[in-house]
């Protein structure tokens, strides 16, 4: 990971999201799904903005179409967020 990467980890990734995790040996590169999950259900609409801008609508729709831990009504939220169609698991 370079420097510029290192800087943006530690700017945008606040201790109270990853608290669990060393922030500093986050990758967004290699830990991408589980940042995004993190974001997606704990995040604030200006995580949501940086996800949008430097991860792929594709990759978006993985994790959403995929998690086990987000709740209904994030998968709601970022429906009506990003404005496309994915599936949920009913429970």
């Amino acid at each position: 990971m370079s420097l510029v990467d290192k800087v943006i980890v530690q700017e945008v990734f606040k201790k109270t999201l990853f608290w669990d995790v060393d922030i500093n040996r986050l990758n967004p590169e290699r830990d991408w799904y589980f940042i995004i999950e993190r974001i997606v259900e704990y995040g604030d609409l200006e995580e949501i903005d940086w996800l949008k801008r430097n991860y792929p609508p594709e990759r978006l729709r993985y994790v959403m179409t995929t998690s086990r831990i987000l709740s209904k009504k994030t998968l709601n939220f970022l429906r009506l967020l990003i404005d496309r169609e994915f599936n949920t698991h009913e429970d």
